[in-house]
Parts: structure tokens; sequence; C-alpha cells
């Protein structure tokens, strides 16, 4: 997950990270999909944020793009960076 090790090593303390991502139910964590994108379950992104020190803020679910005129369905998050280390016991 490269694009959270960035934003975790470059946001301060209480900085805030607003993103979406495809929706992705299957097993594994993510999947890519007919139109090269990657989709990610609810699940590991918790964990990815989580386990680089952010307190989830807000998840809602949403239409986030049009793909050949069509809905896809996603997630918005907001997260923010934690003020103290939390470490992850499970």
């Amino acid at each position: 997950a490269p694009v959270f090790d960035l934003v975790a090593n470059s946001i301060a303390k209480g900085g805030l990270f607003l993103f979406c991502v495809e929706t992705h139910t299957g097993k594994a964590p993510w999947q890519i999909r007919k139109s090269m994108r990657h989709a990610h379950s609810a699940h590991y992104i918790e964990t990815l944020l989580r386990e680089r020190n952010f307190a989830l803020v807000e998840k809602q679910a949403g239409i986030i793009r049009q793909d050949n005129g069509r809905p896809v369905d996603g997630l918005f998050y907001l997260a923010k960076k934690r003020l103290d280390e939390v470490s992850d016991a499970s």
C-alpha cells in the first residue's frame, strides 16, 4: 500500500486524509477490474488506516464515478492522523 505509506509519512499528526475507493465485496482484499482499476474491501482499507495510525472519522457509500455511462459504487473515507501512537494488538 505505497499510497498509504506515503500519506502516513507525509501528513502531520491531526491531519486529514480524504479519499475514495471502488467497492470490492469478494474474499480477496482487493482486485483489478476489467476497467483496469483497483477495487478494495472495506476491511482491507480500514486495516491499512489503523496500521498507519489513522482514526476513521467517517465512511460513506456512494457513486464515485461513471464508467461507460454506468455508476460505479464506492466508499468515501475521511481519516485523521492520530495525535498519539496506537499499537494494534490484533
